[in-house]
């Protein structure tokens, strides 16, 4: 079972390295949106409202893609946790977990800071909110990835894209000056 505990420990390795690398290039791809917004948002060119919309659009879908992409991998991850124990023998049950930090036996306090922070309670909201857009089955009721920065920066990012569309409208509309 060592060999097997090590290709599990591998496989893990690599959805963290995936959520990585996702992150990166969404971070990279909203910052290089982000800027181009800030260029002409302050502009009155209806080219200019255009491409805020276009540019907020893109990016809304971008972080809805990539809160996906994290939610595929951190089920993968459970995946591979639930199949190790299954699989698990007693003897390999004094061994180092597969993972360290896991949520299924933290401490009262860790919990207690994760999920009742006004920043877990701002996440869970607004994962609620997503996950009823792009109708994702909730993955997160044992208490797994509510709490994640990771899964809620890009959720954040739509959020924050999606008020910059409204606050144009708003000013196409004339109700902001």
């Amino acid at each position: 079972m060592k060999e097997k505990k090590e290709i599990i420990r591998e496989m893990i390795k690599h959805e963290n390295e995936l959520t990585n690398h996702r992150l990166n290039w969404m971070i990279a791809t909203q910052g290089l949106m982000l800027v181009s917004v800030a260029n002409v948002i302050t502009k009155t060119q209806p080219e200019s409202t255009l491409l805020v919309f276009l540019v907020s659009t893109i990016g809304v879908f971008v972080s809805l893609a990539t809160v996906i992409g994290l939610r595929g991998s951190g089920i993968a991850v459970r995946n591979l946790m639930v199949w190790y124990k299954e699989h698990q023998s007693d003897e390999e049950g004094s061994d180092p977990p597969v993972i360290g930090f896991r949520r299924d036996n933290e401490s009262e306090e860790v919990r207690r800071v994760l999920r009742n922070s006004p920043f877990g309670k701002v996440c869970k909201i607004m994962i609620l909110i997503v996950e009823k857009i792009i109708g994702v089955e909730r993955y997160w009721d044992n208490g797994e990835m509510i709490d994640a920065a990771w899964v809620c920066i890009p959720i954040f990012f739509a959020f924050a894209w999606s008020l910059m569309i409204l606050f144009k409208i708003f000013f196409i509309i004339g109700w902001l000056p």
